[in-house]
């Protein structure tokens, strides 16, 4: 079987600069399937990619798109479930959470990055250091409107800074009530999807140099700390993701 995993590439000592990514290499490495990861080329990785964004695969020819629909496929297809074992009540909060990450937290975050600072003097550079300089700017102010329109629509543009952020807060302390002293979410001995896109999310918060208040709020909470750090040594070993 043929695996190829499209994403942006490493950042900051984690896998990608995208939770999207990185939660699904992270089942990709849990299952043990073998799968390369092409270079990202911005000139064609967006025009080839089924919904038009970043991560998509490509199994045995078959182009997908969307981080939830290719982690479902695994699973019908390929029998990756990380959430063998779970309840049907642990199923359905995790469902939940995990839309909260990615409905919620995620336009919070993207908020922090490419509209406060120092997120976007770090991020800019990042993103379009490879552009010429003659359309750089132009290139800049194109996408970064087009994200600015994103959130607005989603309905996190339509508040204050402080109340991003304060919404944020909340997310974050909710991940952290629901993992309270276990080592993984609903008391495994094993990283199940829950983990997985929790890491995905906290790693692009706890490890990269952008001193934002949200990881100003994740940094209060040392079990989040620490279970990043713990799904993050299970998955890619020793990296240098806590040097980042």
């Amino acid at each position: 079987m043929s695996i190829a995993l499209h994403k942006f590439g490493p950042r900051w000592g984690i896998a990608d600069p995208s939770p999207f990514c990185i939660k699904v290499e992270s089942v990709l490495r849990l299952s043990g399937l073998e799968f390369e990861c092409p270079p990202f080329d911005p000139r064609t990785s967006f025009k080839k990619a089924p919904k038009g964004k970043i991560p998509f695969v490509e199994i045995n020819g078959q182009l997908i798109g969307d981080s939830n629909f290719i982690i479902d496929h695994l699973r019908a297809k390929h029998q990756v479930d990380l959430d063998r074992g779970l309840t049907d009540e642990q199923k359905a909060i995790s469902l939940a959470v995990r839309r909260m990450l990615d409905e919620h937290l995620y336009w919070a975050a993207l908020y922090s990055r490419w509209f406060d600072e120092p997120g976007w003097s770090i991020t800019a550079p990042l993103l379009f250091g490879s552009a010429p300089k003659w359309i750089r700017g132009f290139i800049e102010k194109k996408v970064r409107g087009d994200t600015w329109k994103r959130i607005e629509g989603h309905g996190m543009g339509k508040h204050s800074r402080e109340e991003i952020y304060a919404l944020a807060a909340q997310d974050i302390k909710a991940l952290s009530d629901l993992l309270g002293v276990k080592s993984f979410y609903f008391g495994r001995p094993d990283p199940s999807l829950l983990d997985v896109c929790v890491h995905a999310f906290m790693a692009n918060i706890h490890y990269p140099p952008i001193d934002t208040p949200i990881k100003q709020s994740l940094d209060k909470y040392e079990n989040l700390l620490e279970h990043c750090d713990r799904v993050q040594k299970r998955i890619y070993g020793l990296s240098d993701a806590s040097n980042a």
